[in-house]
């Protein structure tokens, strides 16, 4: 299906990455009207040659994101000016590999309502819109998510549109996601490259507490299974980035024990595994079996490696010949049940 670009406008994202999205001339798309199409980066505008005006194919990818394919008919020259300043708070941007980058992550708006947001979301917390949390920005009552924790009923109830009863639900809401673990808390304050399943394997590893996280270095991560010298740089630099966050979360709520990272006796505990090749059943399943009992899945052989799991006795691919050459074990999808039982 093709329709006409009508305008293109720049957002900062909640950790500083500045995405273009096209507003487009209404088209329907898999029973949906479209009205805007995803650019993912600005390096995908330039390759593609897009302008304002011009008329493109766009598909909805898994029939949930409009994305734009290609140009059909260019009707402007050349490609839409791309921004040098952040739209949200006009700090300079920085190019990090084909995104555009805000590096104003302590004062950039659009970055602290994009923390806010996230930290509700992965928190769960209910009744708090994103309309609630500007408003609360806007009246200077919250700027980091552990302001959330400080809120009175007085500093809710006044805001358009709420009142006591809505008030007292936002706080008991945020009140009863007080005691957290410490991979909630780090996941809450959407540390940059720093995801859910590499924050648990790290406190899993031993570097389990706030102190030891704020202190991490790149050598601690590099020793670990599937971590290698760019991502750990990466990591600490979010975690530097992301310090008065983390700070905010940690002064404010009450670290609990996660009963599923103290288990010492799980069969595949610290192991890590690489899979290649056909399998007898679903590869997320056998991912979700080897987690479960206290390994990890990582999708690159290293030194680390603990064992290549795959079904052929002789294979042509990459990571087989890799494992061989690095004298990993490779046992078959039969094997790794065995030692599941055990």
């Amino acid at each position: 299906n093709t329709t006409r670009i009508k305008a293109i406008r720049w957002q900062t994202g909640p950790l500083g990455n500045v995405t273009p999205i096209a507003q487009v001339e209404p088209i329907e798309l898999s029973g949906a009207t479209i009205t805007y199409a995803s650019l993912a980066n600005y390096q995908l505008v330039k390759q593609k040659n897009i302008n304002i005006g011009d008329i493109v194919k766009i598909s909805r990818r898994g029939d949930v994101i409009p994305y734009i394919e290609k140009v059909i008919n260019k009707i402007k020259k050349g490609t839409v000016k791309i921004p040098q300043k952040c739209p949200s708070c006009q700090t300079k941007l920085i190019v990090e590999n084909k995104f555009l980058h805000c590096p104003n992550s302590s004062n950039c708006p659009a970055q602290t309502l994009g923390s806010l947001r996230l930290f509700c979301k992965f928190l769960d917390i209910k009744g708090i819109s994103n309309k609630t949390i500007k408003k609360l920005v806007d009246a200077k009552k919250i700027s980091l998510p552990g302001d959330f924790y400080r809120l009175k009923i007085s500093h809710i109830s006044p805001l358009e549109g709420l009142g006591d009863k809505s008030a007292q639900n936002i706080i008991h809401q945020i009140q009863a996601k007080k005691n957290i673990t410490l991979a909630q808390a780090l996941v809450a304050a959407a540390i940059p490259n720093f995801s859910a399943k590499r924050i648990r394997q790290i406190i899993k590893a031993g570097i389990n507490t706030p102190q030891k996280i704020l202190k991490l270095t790149p050598s601690q991560i590099e020793s670990l299974p599937g971590f290698q010298k760019t991502l750990a740089k990466k990591i600490i630099q979010g975690i530097t980035t992301k310090k008065p966050v983390i700070k905010s979360i940690l002064s404010q709520v009450k670290i609990k024990n996660d009963t599923t990272l103290a288990k010492k006796d799980l069969p595949l505990n610290n192991l890590s595994f690489v899979i290649t090749g056909t399998l007898s059943r679903p590869r997320k399943k056998i991912i979700a079996d080897i987690e479960s009992a206290g390994g990890q899945t990582i999708t690159a052989i290293s030194q680390n490696t603990n064992y290549l799991i795959c079904n052929q006795k002789m294979s042509r691919s990459s990571k087989f010949t890799t494992a061989r050459k690095l004298n990993i074990p490779i046992i078959s999808e039969k094997k790794l049940m065995q030692m599941l039982r055990n």
